[in-house]
C-alpha cells in the first residue's frame, strides 16, 4: 500500500520477466486506473507505454493496472491512498469544516 499527497506524483514502470523470474526488461503495456470515483483520482488517461506518471488530483483510494499482450498478462498495484496535499491557498469562510462560503477579500478603514 502506498500513501501519497494529492500534490505529488508517482512514477510507475512495467517490467517483463521470463518463466524463471529473470528480468527481460521494460515492456509496453496498456495502463488503466481502477479507481472508484469517476474512473480514478487523477487526470490519468489510459495509454500504451512502458512507464507512466501517476498525478492524482483528488483524495481517496485508487489502483493502477498494467495489461500486456492482449490481456494474457496483467498486474495491479496495491491500493494507492491519496491524502490532501500541502496548504496552497487560504480563505476565510463562514463555517469551520470547509462547508461554508469563502468570503471575498475585504478592506475596511476606521472611517468606513
Amino acid at each position: 500500500m502506498i500513501t501519497m499527497p494529492a500534490d505529488s506524483t508517482l512514477n510507475l514502470y512495467a517490467a517483463g520477466y521470463d518463466a524463471d523470474s529473470n528480468l527481460v526488461g521494460s515492456v509496453t503495456v496498456d495502463w488503466d486506473t481502477l479507481g472508484t470515483i469517476g474512473g480514478g483520482l487523477s487526470n490519468f488517461s489510459p495509454q500504451a507505454a512502458s512507464s507512466i506518471v501517476y498525478d492524482p488530483t483528488l483524495t481517496g483510494s485508487d489502483r493502477i493496472e498494467a495489461v500486456y499482450v492482449n490481456g494474457d498478462l496483467r498486474d495491479t498495484t496495491g491500493t494507492i491512498t491519496v491524502v490532501a496535499g500541502d496548504t496552497a491557498t487560504l480563505g476565510v469562510e463562514t463555517a469551520n469544516d470547509g462547508s461554508g462560503v469563502v468570503l471575498p477579500s475585504l478592506v475596511t478603514t476606521a472611517d468606513s
